[in-house]
């Protein structure tokens, strides 16, 4: 599959406990409410947690702009629901996508009262199938060295950790971090040359 294929991608997925489906404006009040009780973790690692807080009309436009990714096929967002009870917990991506391999990385965010359940890890299990059903050939999650619940979420999905990338990128507030390189990829994919 590639980027400019017409095939259908699904805009929902489902686990055992969860629902992740592409965000709706209706969503905007739940996922405004999440950022700003979360904000102190979210601006730690995040590029776009940085400043002053969002509005709830700003979080519109985001939700807005994630769907205008999904549409061209640059950014695959999901928003992340608990089943029983309806509840936001979160946001999870497929990015980097490069089509022509095909390949691209994993991102997420939980909100602060949903960390602990094991609910990313879910996550990113059902993203990973997702993947390999749009044809990836291989999909990656990279974190901060130093953030071992990222790193423990790509452990217990099944990533192996390929390397650790000294001083590759910066943190939101400017210092130098190392980033760790999980990777997996299907079993039943033979390279050729």
């Amino acid at each position: 599959m590639n980027s400019d294929a017409k095939v259908p991608i699904s805009r929902s997925l489902g686990t055992e406990r969860l629902y992740l489906r592409v965000a709706v404006a209706d969503d905007a009040p739940a996922v405004h409410a999440a950022v700003i009780a979360s904000w102190t973790e979210l601006s730690r690692v995040l590029d776009w947690a940085q400043g002053a807080q969002p509005t709830i009309q700003e979080t519109i436009e985001r939700i807005d702009n994630r769907k205008a990714r999904f549409e061209d096929r640059s950014e695959l967002n999901f928003s992340i629901f608990e089943k029983r009870a309806g509840t936001f917990i979160g946001n999870c991506w497929l990015c980097q996508l490069d089509w022509t391999v095909p390949r691209g990385e994993i991102g997420y965010w939980c909100a602060t009262n949903k960390v602990g359940h094991g609910y990313i890890t879910e996550t990113v299990l059902a993203l990973t199938e997702f993947a390999w059903s749009l044809g990836l050939v291989r999909v990656e999650i990279r974190c901060e060295a130093k953030n071992l619940r990222s790193r423990a979420v790509a452990e217990r999905a099944g990533f192996a950790v390929e390397g650790v990338l000294k001083y590759d990128c910066r943190t939101p507030q400017g210092a130098l971090q190392d980033i760790c390189v999980f990777a997996q990829v299907p079993r039943n994919v033979e390279m050729t040359s």
